[in-house]
Formats: structure tokens, C-alpha cells, sequence
């Protein structure tokens, strides 16, 4: 091969590997290209944002759902009365509420709540029969729910309960 022939083959074969090289590293891949978040959700590098009140790799968990289900109470040490009965949550009006059933054993109607994180339940301030009810609730582990309420009946008689579910 003649030395110009041999200069013009080596320039190409480098021109060539120069435009290889600079194509490979400036194709990436767009990781949210095959990833789907629900519920609103948005990707972000291959990983999901979750809107509030939803979790999980896809977005597909609502915050309220490890709260459902039957629970009993257990009152805490020192809580007075120490009586333990069973409870429910389920689902309230919105993505975010939930109707507790047997709240206190005592109630007959639903008392409301609504999720504030994606542990914590909040019990707002309400009346049912003759009874103002308020107080919050955070999920510690998938059998373990901490709560603690304050109940007031309408000649002020007042009840604070720190218990688990």
C-alpha cells in the first residue's frame, strides 16, 4: 500500500471510530421509556413519583390500604377503661378517607378519617351521638397501628385512649 493510500485508510478507519464512538455515547436510553406509574404518578430516571396518597414502585398502593381490615383494640398500659374489642377500617368517600366502625365500642355510626402521610391517620373533631370525637393513628407495622383519641360526651365528661390496633 502506497504511504497516501496508507494515511487516507488510516483517517477513515479513525474518522469511522470517532462516529461509532460519539453515536454509542450519545444514544441513551430513556429509562422511563418502559416504566408505568399509576394513579398520576410520574417517572423520573426509571423510578416513579408518587402523587400524595399513593406508594410503591408503580404508584399502585393507596396510602389508607395497610389501615383496612379488622383490628382489635388494646389499650396501652395504664389506660383506663382496659377493655379490648374489635374494630374496623374501610374505605371513606375519597382516595384518602376512611369510615372506622366500632369506634370506642361504642359509637353505632362510622366515625370519618382521612390520611395526612402515608402513616399517619388523622380523626378529626366530630359529633355522633352526642359525643365530640377527635384524635390520629400511625401505622407502625403491618400488625401494629398506635392510636390515640380523646372522646367528649355532652355533659363534658372527657376520655383520653392511647391504645393499639
Amino acid at each position: 500500500m502506497a504511504p497516501r493510500s496508507y494515511s487516507v485508510f488510516i483517517s477513515s478507519v479513525l474518522t469511522l471510530m470517532l462516529f461509532a464512538a460519539i453515536t454509542w455515547f450519545s444514544c441513551s436510553k430513556d429509562k422511563c421509556n418502559s416504566t408505568y406509574c399509576e394513579n398520576g404518578g410520574g417517572c423520573y430516571k426509571g423510578n416513579c413519583i408518587c402523587s400524595p396518597g399513593f406508594e410503591g414502585t408503580t404508584c399502585a398502593t393507596n396510602w389508607r390500604q395497610k389501615f383496612f381490615g379488622n383490628w382489635q383494640q388494646t389499650p396501652l398500659a395504664g389506660t383506663i377503661p382496659a377493655e379490648q374489642f374489635a374494630i374496623s377500617i374501610g374505605n371513606g368517600a375519597t382516595y384518602s378517607d376512611v369510615k372506622i366502625i366500632n369506634f370506642d365500642n361504642y359509637f353505632t355510626l362510622p366515625v370519618s378519617g382521612y390520611m395526612s402521610s402515608s402513616d399517619s391517620l388523622i380523626i378529626p373533631s366530630q359529633v355522633l351521638e352526642g359525643v365530640t370525637v377527635s384524635g390520629v393513628a400511625y401505622y407502625k407495622s403491618a400488625n401494629n397501628i398506635l392510636v390515640n383519641y380523646t372522646t367528649t360526651s355532652a355533659t363534658g365528661v372527657i376520655k383520653t385512649v392511647s391504645a393499639t390496633w
